[in-house]
């Protein structure tokens, strides 16, 4: 979820003449700085030993992307753990994010590992 700005349908202002029309309201994130990338762009990981750190910028950025492609595609059942997910679905989320972020092979599991340890641990 993200905080974006939604218009007031009536345009009111305020009384002392500053924009106030609107107001802040949760709603679903699109990360542009990740998936409005040109295509064949990546953005560079920071790893330490097997953990994805992030961009040295934004470090959170990588793990948001993550739940924005797992939230937004409807694939997943939050009712079940990780490994009860569909094998299609969780290489589908390997292939998308791999095609925004610099991933090899070799960090498939360690990334995947993160979301099995999170979110879904918990489900019967």
């Amino acid at each position: 979820m993200v905080k974006r700005f939604r218009e007031d349908p009536n345009g009111d202002e305020s009384a002392l003449g500053l924009c106030t029309a609107g107001k802040w309201v949760r709603g679903t994130s699109t990360l542009p700085k990740v998936f409005n990338q040109p295509n064949g762009s990546k953005l560079e990981l920071v790893w330490e030993g097997r953990q994805p750190m992030g961009p040295r910028k934004h470090p959170s950025l990588f793990s948001e992307s993550l739940g924005v492609l797992m939230a937004t595609s409807r694939r997943f059942d939050w009712t079940k753990n990780w490994e009860l997910q569909d094998v299609g679905d969780k290489e589908w989320l390997w292939d998308n994010i791999k095609d925004k972020w610099e991933l090899d092979e070799t960090r498939k599991e360690p990334t995947l590992a993160l979301i099995s340890g999170g979110e879904f641990k918990t489900k019967e």
